[in-house]
């Protein structure tokens, strides 16, 4: 039977759910994606890589640890799904006060990247770490017949593999510039925050960021994880 297909969009905003027991405010940014297969995918991927997918040498990791403090690690993740579309989503946990200034330094970095290209040393190294561990897919016998059994059951054409590694290697910085622009905009993006509420909205004094900065406040009752019935503060 057909899969079904994503028919809510939600509300742009930041979403917040209260636990007042915790110094640290979990933070996830993110919208829906796109399948596999979109013609985008691929700067996507990379672009993705080079945000905050890439680890150690992601921007995200660099600016919001490396250099900030604010939080052990920073990261971005980008799902391509083959019958409904993948998430968007860039995370970290901060102590509750920098919430807000961590937020701000992705949402300038996402900008940094959808108006101006990667520089040549970022798109080569997210290109070759994709080319150079692709082999590992097929490491074993189990994995090949585990690819190409899902291939079957997916109807994903074989040349997917085939192909992966010079579609990897036919992306430009331009073509991820692009791609940012058309598929990440950030006026699209829910906030969904977890932690001390009250402490994470006053923000830092040393900073101006404010979380009620992103939108407009939405608030999400912590639910108990058996029933999902709201928990009473």
């Amino acid at each position: 039977p057909p899969v079904p297909q994503p028919d809510h969009t939600p509300e742009p905003g930041v979403y917040v759910v209260n636990k007042a027991d915790v110094n640290q405010g979990r933070v996830s940014i993110g919208r829906l994606g796109v399948k596999e297969g979109h013609p985008d995918q691929f700067p996507l991927m990379v672009g993705n890589d080079i945000l905050g997918g890439g680890g150690f040498t992601a921007r995200m990791m660099k600016r919001i640890r490396s250099d900030e403090g604010l939080a052990y690690g920073a990261y971005s993740s980008l799902g391509f799904e083959k019958t409904y579309p993948g998430t968007y989503r860039a995370y970290f946990s901060s102590k509750s006060s920098t919430c807000a200034y961590a937020a701000e330094i992705f949402f300038g970095l996402l900008d940094d990247m959808r108006r101006e290209n990667a520089t040549d040393e970022e798109i080569r190294t997210s290109k070759t770490s994709y080319v150079e561990t692709f082999p590992r897919r097929f490491a074993s016998a189990a994995q090949v017949a585990g690819t190409y059994a899902v291939d079957e059951i997916l109807g994903r054409d074989h040349s997917y593999w085939v192909d992966y590694r010079d579609n990897v290697n036919a992306v430009s910085a331009d073509d991820v510039k692009q791609a940012l622009k058309k598929n990440l905009d950030p006026d699209t993006m829910i906030m969904l925050v977890v932690g001390n509420i009250e402490e994470i909205m006053k923000g830092h004094p040393e900073h101006e960021a404010k979380i009620t900065d992103f939108g407009e406040i939405h608030k999400v009752p912590l639910r108990d994880p058996m029933t999902l019935e709201p928990m009473v503060e």
